[in-house]
Formats: C-alpha cells, sequence, structure tokens
C-alpha cells in the first residue's frame, strides 16, 4: 500500500529527498525554498512561488505543475506520462512528458520538454516560449 505524501517549505527552507515511493504526493515552496530528491509517485503536484527552485528525478503517472515569481523547476530526471504545466512571472521548467500536456505560460517563463506527448491545450503570450530538447 503506497501513501499519500505532503511536504511544504517556505522562508528558505532545504529539503533532499532520498528515494521515497508514495502515491499522490503535494510538493508545496516558497520564499526562495529548495527541494530535490528521487521519487516514484502516482501523482504529483508541484507548486513553487517566490524563487523557489525544485529538482526531482523518478517516475510519476501525472503530474501538475504551477510556478511564479522566477520559481524554477527542473523534473528533466522525472518521466512522467501527462502534465499540466503553469508558469508565470519569469519562471521556468524542464520536464519529461510520454503521453500528453497542456501548457499555460504567462510573464516571460520558460518550458523545456522532452519526449514526444501529445499536445493539449497550449496557452503562450508575454515573451514566453515552449521549446522541445
Amino acid at each position: 500500500m503506497t501513501h499519500s505524501l505532503a511536504f511544504e517549505l517556505s522562508g528558505a527552507s532545504r529539503m533532499e529527498l532520498g528515494y521515497t515511493i508514495a502515491g499522490n504526493s503535494d510538493f508545496s515552496l516558497s520564499g526562495d525554498s529548495e527541494a530535490s530528491g528521487s521519487i516514484e509517485i502516482d501523482d504529483g503536484r508541484f507548486e513553487l512561488s517566490g524563487a523557489s527552485r525544485l529538482d526531482m528525478t523518478g517516475t510519476a503517472r501525472d503530474i501538475s505543475i504551477e510556478a511564479s515569481g522566477a520559481s524554477n523547476v527542473n523534473l528533466g530526471g522525472l518521466a512522467a506520462a501527462t502534465a499540466d504545466v503553469h508558469l508565470s512571472g519569469a519562471s521556468d521548467a524542464v520536464i519529461d512528458v510520454a503521453d500528453s500536456m497542456n501548457v499555460y505560460l504567462s510573464g516571460a517563463s520558460e518550458l523545456e520538454y522532452s519526449g514526444s506527448p501529445k499536445l493539449g491545450k497550449i496557452e503562450v503570450s508575454g515573451g514566453s516560449t515552449v521549446t522541445k530538447r
């Protein structure tokens, strides 16, 4: 039986997660916080704000990313089936998606992706870019 996990970091906090297997997992980082590690999860929700940074490797069925305020999300080493990505305020993300993704970018944000996902809803504005790696 896998358990759900939730992590909340704020105020320049740091977390390094050892290899972890879980069901649904929520990561919330704010105020220049950093998290890294290796995970094997079903659904992952990643919310970052205030110049926070996240670097995870492993596998996930579905990922949802919301990043704002110059935050950085590196999930290029996390193989996901589907992704829903919302970036704003000069945030950037790197993801690896196999099946499908929806993308919403604004405010000079950048998304790089690998894999061959079916592109769903794509909304890009304010000098933002989407690039296939």
